[in-house]
């Protein structure tokens, strides 16, 4: 199968809707050959399957990044770290996010619109650095421009759900 910066994927699918694609019976379209993964057993085919659609999963199963959680209005530190940790919090990720190389991130707000961090730009994990992550744009007219993502200080929208000001970066 070919790399997954290639988007042959989308190119054929394009093709098919253009009706390129070769028609068999009117009703199906043939996948070329280097779109499959040949069956050879249930277990092989399997495994190639998995190794296919999650590249180096055993290698970037690990790959974490911490939140860095605060109660911004508490000066007498009455909320532990822990507890701000535990807090699963709509509009907000998780205190651990487990990253891999090659999965899909979808912005969720603009961050430069300058340099085409909007809401909803759809990219791929390259490299994870200490305080950012290493991302090409997958779609559109900027595909393939290779950025850098800060650390972003979020915050839950509502804010009576708790006695304090939580700030997730």
């Amino acid at each position: 199968m070919r790399a997954r910066t290639d988007p042959w994927f989308s190119n054929f699918l394009l093709r098919v809707s253009d009706e390129v694609e070769e028609v068999i019976d009117q009703d199906y379209v043939r996948i070329p050959d280097d779109m499959t993964i040949p069956y050879t057993d249930e277990t092989a085919s399997k495994d190639a399957l998995i190794n296919e659609i999650f590249p180096s999963f055993a290698t970037n199963a690990h790959s974490f990044y911490y939140s860095f959680d605060e109660a911004e209005d508490d000066t007498h530190n009455y909320y532990p770290l822990e507890f701000l940790n535990s807090l699963n919090v709509s509009g907000l990720p998780l205190h651990h996010l487990r990253l891999k190389i090659g999965c899909l991130i979808i912005l969720l707000r603009n961050l430069d619109l300058a340099n085409r961090l909007c809401n909803g730009t759809r990219l791929i994990c390259k490299r994870f650095d200490p305080s950012v992550i290493n991302a090409e744009i997958v779609v559109g007219q900027h595909a393939g421009v290779r950025l850098l993502l800060p650390r972003i200080p979020l915050a839950p929208s509502e804010e009576d759900m708790f006695p304090f000001k939580l700030k997730r970066t």
